[in-house]
């Protein structure tokens, strides 16, 4: 394994993911045995559907036409960061890599999901800000591809590392 960001317990300070449909932003304080963090989270939500209309009898109408799907709205939320949250960022803390790839191909990064990445974490610490272009999982969901941005390196990082799956 090689260690993406050498960090302390404590070290971290912001964490943002973004992907195609939001952003989320974790603002962390307080001392290393006792941290809070306040998520900010901004993402595309499906625009819910006019409920369907009814006739005199309580059976629903059929459609007059076929009707598009609503477009997407934007929502916002800020919370508290919860134990979950801090035992995230504790995951990064050392952040290391389950498995190095090296240099891939161009077929490999679309593969990847990395040619054109559509997530990104950014760990901010007090020393350091460490930027990751994210991928999909690998195969059988052992962990998720990821490089720094601006280097070709490949990696395998941990699922637990790469936290969308709790703010998509």
């Amino acid at each position: 394994s090689v260690v993406l960001l050498d960090a302390d317990k404590g070290d971290v300070t912001a964490l943002t993911y973004t992907w195609d449909k939001g952003t989320t932003k974790t603002v962390v304080s307080g001392p290393a045995d006792a941290r809070s963090a306040v998520v900010d989270v901004e993402r595309e939500v499906p625009k819910k559907a006019p409920p369907k209309k009814k006739d005199d009898h309580g059976k629903e109408e059929a459609p007059a036409a076929v009707v598009d799907e609503p477009p997407a709205e934007r929502e916002t939320a800020t919370l508290p960061g919860g134990k979950n949250v801090i035992t995230a960022i504790e995951a990064l803390e050392p952040l290391k890599t389950k498995r190095t790839l090296g240099v891939v191909d161009d077929a490999r990064l679309e593969a990847m999901g990395l040619k054109t990445p559509l997530r990104t974490l950014t760990v901010t610490t007090k020393k350091k800000t460490l930027v990751l272009e994210l991928g999909d999982q690998s195969y059988g969901a052992q962990g998720r591809y990821a490089r720094v941005k601006g280097d070709n390196v490949v990696h395998l990082v941990e699922r637990e590392c790469s936290i969308q799956r709790r703010h998509q």
